[in-house]
């Protein structure tokens, strides 16, 4: 087991100082999907943990992007569960060229995974998985890695499960020519289709031309057929497109999607009653509702040519992935575009304001301005599905301040008497240190360290600090104190030099 645990850490090596975890719960009756509990945890990627995983008794998560923005492997995650063929979709990544290796997942959709070596960047995996997603049929799916990069030392990004819990007996294989495969066929076939950064680029399936340029959402409802009831408002938004992209013939151009798209074709009537609708004035895609709503892929459709970009009340950037790290306060990441932005305050992200310029100071990009609710309601929606982090008690601003404290408390010398905290010496008394507010403030301008007076006392007040005033030679001291931190009372051991005959 070792062995293979040690093959599968090698293959889908990711970020290696955090993982998920994963404890399988109930099937959902009305979604047909496992439920479960899935944590973060902080800590390094081992191969026990993946022991563990392929005999079945921990599920485990990996982040596929790693501290330098590169990544060994990627996924898309086709979150179907009803009626999804894995050997058509197999067979249809065969027939366009694309180097992935298809999964099932625990509840039975699929994950499709991209293996790349030497590692390459997340920006390109990224890019080409969404790419590739919107050719299956499936734009609106989740990618992974769901960043292009980290934001700090605390970030962890997002982590997807690992396929073959329980080894040869689970229910998270691959399948390859209508087989499912076993641990060792499955290392063999990823290591197979292992490819590089280059070779990535370069792929390009064959695509719709006339909707290339357009929301990605009409590229793959024409692939898949425009559902039943449904072909009204999808010829409404090919309208809109049509408009968009031939403004002087766009009424011709729209009976030929219908007649290309629609099986059957609507009526002359029917199309006329759209067309007049069209004429009265320049719509916008009708982004939530049926049936382009369940393949949007908004990330893309910004960047065509002829998708939503500066379509009313959009903020012109994609909003997704909020991760919560329980520092005191809490520190916020949330991907704006796919990079990582991390927010010190949460008032800096319900203000859309103090929102915007943490984007142009980080992105150097300045999103729209939309209506405060509907803002609101976007970051709610991240909040529904927001990832939290246990953190270090060092992590965060809370922590790093307390860190100065004890340094200043413990590293400096000394005051051999109570008098000596006038000369800004801390001064320890029956277990608790005594020290001025202002000579620690001092310390942290000293070490370019910034906190609030009202965060620092907060902090303090959490480590039992207590205030005091004491008359010393007369002059009135105000002063806090805290518990004594642990000391080192042993000495380190100093080398010792070399003689003539060690030289």
């Amino acid at each position: 087991m070792h062995a293979l645990a040690e093959a599968f850490h090698d293959l889908f090596r990711g970020l290696e100082r955090a993982y998920g975890v994963y404890s399988v719960g109930r099937r959902s009756a009305s979604k047909n999907k496992v439920g479960g509990k899935a944590r973060t945890l902080m800590g390094d990627v081992t191969d026990a943990l993946w022991s563990m995983h392929l005999v079945g008794e921990q599920g485990l998560g990996i982040v596929p992007i790693d501290d330098d923005g590169e990544c060994h492997f990627g996924a898309i995650d086709i979150d179907v569960y009803d009626g999804l063929d894995l050997d058509r979709l197999e067979k249809q990544v065969l027939d366009l060229g694309l180097p992935l290796v298809v999964c099932r997942t625990k509840s039975g959709g699929a994950h499709l995974y991209l293996f790349c070596s030497p590692p390459a960047p997340a920006n390109i995996v990224r890019g080409k998985l969404m790419e590739w997603a919107v050719v299956l049929g499936h734009a609106g799916v989740e990618v992974f890695p769901k960043q292009t990069t980290l934001a700090s030392k605390d970030d962890v990004g997002n982590w997807i499960n690992m396929p073959y819990f329980a080894g040869g007996d689970t229910d998270r294989y691959a399948v390859a020519k209508g087989k499912s495969l076993g641990p060792k066929d499955f290392l063999a076939l990823a290591k197979s289709r292992r490819t590089t950064a280059t070779k990535i680029k370069k792929i390009k399936p064959a695509t719709d031309e006339v909707l290339s340029d357009g929301p990605p959402c009409l590229q793959v409802l024409a692939l898949r057929g425009f559902p039943e009831g449904s072909r009204n408002k999808a010829l409404f938004n090919l309208g809109v497109l049509a408009k968009k992209k031939w403004p002087d013939e766009w009424k011709q151009k729209l009976e030929e999607m219908n007649r290309a798209y629609m099986e059957p074709p609507v009526t002359s009537s029917e199309m006329q009653t759209i067309i007049g609708s069209l004429a009265k004035k320049d719509y916008g895609f009708m982004c939530d509702q049926s049936p382009i709503v369940d393949a949007c892929n908004r990330q893309i459709c910004l960047t065509r040519p002829h998708g939503i970009a500066g379509a009313l009340d959009d903020p012109g950037v994609v909003l997704a992935n909020l991760t919560k790290i329980e520092t005191k306060p809490p520190t916020w990441i949330v991907d704006v575009d796919g990079v990582r932005v991390e927010i010190q305050s949460t008032f800096d992200l319900i203000s859309q304001d103090r929102f915007h310029v943490l984007c142009m100071e980080t992105l150097n990009r300045l999103p729209n301005k939309i209506k405060n609710a509907t803002w609101r309601l976007a970051i709610q929606d991240l909040l529904e599905t927001v990832d939290v982090v246990e953190a270090p008690d060092d992590a965060g601003i809370e922590g790093q301040f307390m860190q100065f404290v004890e340094q200043f408390c413990t590293e400096r010398g000394m005051a051999k008497s109570q008098d000596e905290l006038i000369v800004g010496k801390p001064w320890l008394n029956k277990g608790r240190v005594y020290f001025r507010s202002t000579d620690l403030l001092r310390f942290l301008e000293q070490n370019r360290f910034r906190i609030t007076s009202k965060s620092a006392w907060a902090a303090l007040r959490r480590r039992d600090a207590a205030h005091h005033q004491f008359q010393l030679k007369g002059k009135c001291v105000r002063c806090w104190s805290v518990p004594d931190f642990d000391r080192q009372d042993e000495g380190f051991d100093v080398p010792r030099p070399f003689d003539n005959e060690e030289m």
